[in-house]
Order: structure tokens, then sequence, then C-alpha cells
């Protein structure tokens, strides 16, 4: 459990107060950002990265390099769903989560990854803004309790 509130801290922990302009990116667009911290603790960088898809289809996934940029050792967590952008406002709807099988484990590959099986939806409805030419984005979504989501903008760069 200790693992899992750590874990849930590093993701939402990095900020941006950066007012560039915001761009719009029309109703879908491609692309996967990710955005990496260190873990002292366990000595590997947890990468959270959200992959977007032209036809909706969005993917949130939290995974384990040895080196920033490395290969990937495996999955901590996976979402799946559907998103919408209207201009820069960016709507998110989540109805599959997957996670580790066993607390105890790091990580694990995607396959070993045991799904939610009473999922239920949660949709989330928030602000993306385009920054640096699209090399990065930030998204910030309203505070609730349901996504622990009161960090403001978390910043993604472009990694494809």
């Amino acid at each position: 459990m200790k693992r899992l509130a750590l874990l849930i801290l590093l993701i939402f922990t990095f900020f941006s107060c950066n007012d560039d302009e915001i761009k719009p990116l029309g109703m879908h667009f491609n692309g996967t950002y990710e955005q990496t911290m260190y873990s002292e603790e366990v000595e590997v960088w947890y990468v959270h990265s959200l992959v977007f898809q032209d036809n909706g289809d969005l993917e949130q996934r939290i995974t384990i390099r040895e080196s920033e940029e490395g290969d990937e050792l495996g999955y901590t967590s996976l979402m799946l769903g559907t998103y919408e952008l209207n201009e820069e406002e960016l709507t998110v709807v989540w109805d599959e989560f997957y996670a580790l099988e066993d607390p105890e484990e790091l990580y694990a590959p995607r396959a070993g990854l045991k799904a939610d099986e009473e999922p239920s939806n949660i949709t989330q409805t928030g602000i993306l803004e385009q920054i640096d030419g699209g090399q990065r984005i930030a998204i910030e979504f309203p505070c609730n309790d349901v996504l622990s989501n009161c960090t403001g903008k978390i910043v993604y760069t472009k990694v494809d």
C-alpha cells in the first residue's frame, strides 16, 4: 500500500506554470507523451505515458525503466479509454483498468497485469494546452475524490 501511495504521489507531483498560448488541436490527435521521475528508494524510473490515437482511443500506462530513456522493464498499471478534444477542453472516459496482481512486485509484463473485474467508467473533463509547438502538453483536471487530481497542470513531453 505504501508503494501505491508513493506511486500516486510521484505521478502527480510535476507542475507547470508556463503561460504559453493555447493552440487548439482539433477533435482528436495522435501522439505519445510521457513524464518520467526517478525513485531513489527503488532505483528505477517511473514513466507515466499517455498514448492518444486519432480514432479517440487513449491509453495511460505507468511503466518502469532502469534509465530515463531506456527500455521498459514492465508495467505497474494501465488504463484504457477514450477522449475528445473540443478546442482546449479535454474529456476523458476511462473504462478499463489493469494493475499488478501481486502488490509486492514492482512491475510485470503487460500481459501480467490483472484486469479490474467490475470496472465503472470514470469521466474527467479538464484543459489541455499545447506547449513548445506541440512538443509538450499540459493537462489540468479539477480536483476530484476518485482520482485524487489536485495537483494543477501536469506536463508531458512528446516522444512519438
